[in-house]
């Protein structure tokens, strides 16, 4: 099993491996005010239109999220090689029809909005069963991406290296001071995660697909016995707001992959017959960036310790490396230090071994030559420490347009 994992790991992303990516976005009209539901859904029904006129050679959507000012962009089936032109092509797309129509765009992980966030399914869990505010959460992590997986060996491979490089990554793109207060994003997280059950938080010790089955077995019954120990009103209402999940006696049902709170995670849910892919291992713990470049820079940053193999183990994950609420409290505390966690070392040398990789791959990392922008959040603090809140909505959208040849 060992020699088999290695072999995989050293060869874990090639050039023509599947890559989506999902970036979300707050809007504003010019004066700030963010947007309406209905005014976003206009948006979206022009970026709609405008993407598949002019990206038919790739898979593009553009879709509403929770916050009513949000939207997320996709970009499905890519590649390793592409993704670099794919996401530069998207978004200056997206930029033209923001300047077009007159408002303002940022990344969703920069200071937004306190409107609520929308009931629906995908934050159930967080608002309903653990009674946690989805809206720190909703405004953080909000650049992922999913590596297409041929095989469920090839996904653990996936799977395990990435969730061990998942707090570094953290903590060298958190971005933003969330609506106007001080630099805490990981803190942010680290408190949402910090009582969450281990069982959807900590990424799981898998070593075949019987682990992932009971991982995933495991964390329904620890919801099924949250929601059992409510009162019977309260298990009734559930019911009928969630009547595919939750049962009028308490039962939880139709346990799915998103429903795992984990930083990389198994996504079998996601396969592509068509293609080959039995899924993909989707990585959460990025924060949106101001510019496109700054996007790109993290998204590289990561692919690259993906194919660099000196920066995971041949062994599964151990239950220090699982523990994600620890690892994100060490960030909260000492932010890029955290760099040091898992024997990267240091900031430089966590470049280094991603540029290697990328050159691996045989392609040029030109985003990584420049990794000024990825510094645990400290510029974008010097930028806007002294703004007001309107201000640094016009800062960061003046800084986006720019980014994507859009003044």
């Amino acid at each position: 099993m060992i020699t088999r994992m290695t072999e995989q790991r050293r060869t874990l992303l090639r050039r023509d491996t599947t890559i989506s990516t999902e970036s979300e976005f707050a809007l504003f009209d010019a004066r700030g005010r963010p947007l309406g539901r209905r005014e976003t859904e206009g948006t979206i029904e022009r970026a709609r239109n405008e993407f598949g006129s002019r990206m038919r050679w790739r898979q593009t959507e553009v879709v509403a999220e929770v916050a009513p000012n949000a939207i997320e962009l996709k970009i499905c089936f890519s590649t390793v090689a592409e993704i670099r032109e794919d996401l530069a092509a998207a978004y200056r797309i997206l930029g033209r029809i923001i300047a077009e129509m007159g408002i303002r765009i940022i990344s969703t992980s920069q200071p937004t909005t306190s409107g609520a966030i929308g009931e629906g399914l995908t934050h159930f869990l967080s608002t309903d069963i653990f009674q946690k505010s989805a809206e720190n959460l909703a405004a953080t992590n909000s650049v992922q991406f999913h590596v297409g997986i041929e095989s469920f060996d090839e996904g653990l491979a996936v799977y395990n290296a990435a969730n061990r490089f998942a707090s570094p990554i953290l903590a060298l793109t958190q971005c933003a001071v969330i609506d106007g207060r001080e630099r805490g994003r990981a803190a942010l997280v680290a408190e949402f995660f910090e009582n969450l059950p281990s069982e959807l938080a900590n990424p799981w010790n898998m070593q075949s697909i019987g682990d992932y089955e009971k991982g995933m077995e495991s964390a329904r019954q620890r919801v099924e016995e949250i929601v059992q120990r409510m009162a019977p009103e309260r298990i009734a209402e559930l019911a009928v707001r969630y009547p595919t999940f939750v049962t009028t006696d308490g039962r939880v049902l139709q346990w799915t992959p998103d429903k795992i709170f984990q930083p990389a995670r198994m996504r079998l849910d996601k396969e592509v017959p068509g293609m080959g892919l039995v899924g993909s291992v989707e990585f959460r713990p990025i924060d949106g960036q101001p510019t496109l470049q700054a996007t790109i820079a993290a998204i590289e940053l990561t692919l690259g310790l993906l194919a660099q193999p000196l920066t995971h183990h041949t062994d599964t994950l151990e239950k220090a490396d699982r523990d994600i609420g620890s690892a994100t409290r060490r960030i909260a505390e000492y932010g890029l230090s955290a760099i040091s966690w898992n024997g990267l070392g240091s900031t430089e040398r966590t470049h280094r071994q991603a540029i290697n990789g990328i050159i691996s791959l045989g392609l040029v990392p030109e985003q990584l030559s420049e990794t000024s922008p990825l510094d645990g959040g400290n510029a974008e603090f010097r930028v806007i420490q002294n703004l007001s809140p309107e201000d640094i909505i016009g800062v960061n959208h003046r800084r986006f347009m720019r980014s994507v040849g859009v003044d």
